[in-house]
């Protein structure tokens, strides 16, 4: 779905100073990735996850992840609702693009930055470009794209990113095509639910050659299977008109 978008700064408390970018390479995903988020970065180009106070420290391409209180919205009369601060925010002026939680759960939010042609339109901290992969409409059309995969804290500004404005032609931040869908956070009761029964999974090898099929996502990865109601599933790649046996 569409979540609300707004282009401004009032969703920043601004501190008096400019983040400087720089240009860089994209630097490639280490292969310790997909045991930290139980994942297969591969199996997702373009798709960068960021969880705050994550023990392996691994959303390092995030600006700053910033506490705040809603009553600092409104004025001194007691005007104003915090519920006005959209879900997404873009500064026109530092050019960030900000996730805005002002609820007292966690939310969950799915970003996607649509990028044309162009190899990078979104840079992380220290101005590493963040990897585009593709995306394919209904119609056939194919597009270069970013996905980001935000688990914010309650009450927190999760400042997320650069974009990137010396494209040519420059950017024009009102025609920036967003995609958003952001909830509250439906955290599965019980994470650690263990069962013993041997599961075997229906699928059918159809070459001569060894093999299997790559699990590229498993239970509680942090790609999508971290809600209530796919905590426990598993992901695996196959060929396009792979049997499913019964």
């Amino acid at each position: 779905r569409e979540d609300k978008v707004s282009v401004m700064g009032a969703a920043r408390k601004k501190k008096g100073k400019k983040n400087g970018k720089k240009k860089g390479s994209a630097a490639p995903s280490s292969s310790s990735d997909s045991l930290i988020w139980n994942f297969v970065p591969q199996a997702g180009p373009g798709c960068h996850i960021a969880r705050s106070g994550y023990s392996c420290n691994k959303d390092d391409w995030v600006l700053e992840w910033e506490p705040v209180d809603p009553a600092d919205y409104k004025s001194e009369e007691g005007e104003g609702d915090a519920d006005e601060i959209p879900d997404l925010a873009i500064d026109p002026e530092e050019q960030t693009l900000t996730l805005c939680n002002i609820k007292t759960e966690p939310v969950v939010a799915y970003i996607t930055v649509h990028s044309g042609n162009k190899e990078t339109t979104l840079i992380g901290k220290s101005g590493t470009p963040l990897e585009t992969g593709t995306s394919t409409d209904q119609d056939g059309r194919t597009s270069r794209c970013t996905t980001l995969i935000v688990l914010c804290p309650p009450q927190t500004f999760a400042h997320l990113c650069y974009i990137n404005m010396s494209s040519s032609p420059p950017l024009n931040l009102n025609e920036l095509q967003v995609e958003s869908d952001v909830q509250v956070w439906n955290q599965h009761e019980k994470v650690h639910d263990f069962h013993p029964q041997t599961v075997g999974f229906p699928l059918q090898i159809t070459t001569d050659e060894e093999g299997g099929f790559l699990c590229t996502q498993g239970q509680g990865g942090h790609l999508t299977h971290f809600f209530s109601g796919n905590q426990h599933a598993i992901d695996f790649q196959c060929p396009r008109g792979t049997p499913l046996l019964a």
